[in-house]
């Protein structure tokens, strides 16, 4: 009898275990468009990858080598908006490392504004063929506000 609850036990301990992960997971977009302006990055500017939001991280990946390109703190993020191509090149464009060519007219564009490990002020640029932009910049915004405000609720400041 202990022998079959035993591994019943371990069963629904990782089941509890897992449905608590699933709670936690990650929004997914696939086929961004990365345009470029991460410092650093193992990637070239105009590469096609995944973007992965979660609470405290954004990431891009490389599908095609399965590796991270790079990750973004929820916290290094000052802001996240949709931007044309027009509000990006009016002398902008050397923040972003961007060549304007490759942004098309009437499409919106994915800017994130971050500090990174060195303090510096960047801006990154996205760009989704498939995917409406909205929810991307959704996501980031509404993780960027629950992560404030659970700093600020744990350090008793509310």
């Amino acid at each position: 009898m202990a022998i079959i609850l035993i591994p019943l036990i371990f069963l629904l301990f990782a089941y509890h275990s897992m449905e608590q992960d699933i709670e936690c997971l990650q929004l997914t977009f696939h086929y961004i468009h990365y345009l470029g302006g991460y410092p650093l990055a193992n990637a070239r500017n105009s590469q096609y990858g995944t973007l992965l939001v979660s609470e405290d991280k954004i990431s891009f990946w490389d599908t095609n080598k399965n590796e991270s390109i790079f990750e973004i703190s929820i916290q290094q993020i000052k802001n996240c908006t949709l931007e044309t191509k027009e509000s990006l090149t009016g002398g902008k464009i050397i923040l972003f490392r961007v060549f304007s060519c490759a942004l098309r007219k009437n499409k919106q564009y994915i800017r994130i504004e971050f500090i990174n490990e060195w303090s510096e002020f960047n801006n990154i640029v996205f760009y989704s063929p498939i995917d409406p932009s909205e929810p991307i910049i959704q996501a980031i915004n509404e993780n960027r506000i629950n992560f404030f405000k659970n700093l600020r609720y744990e350090s008793g400041a509310f």
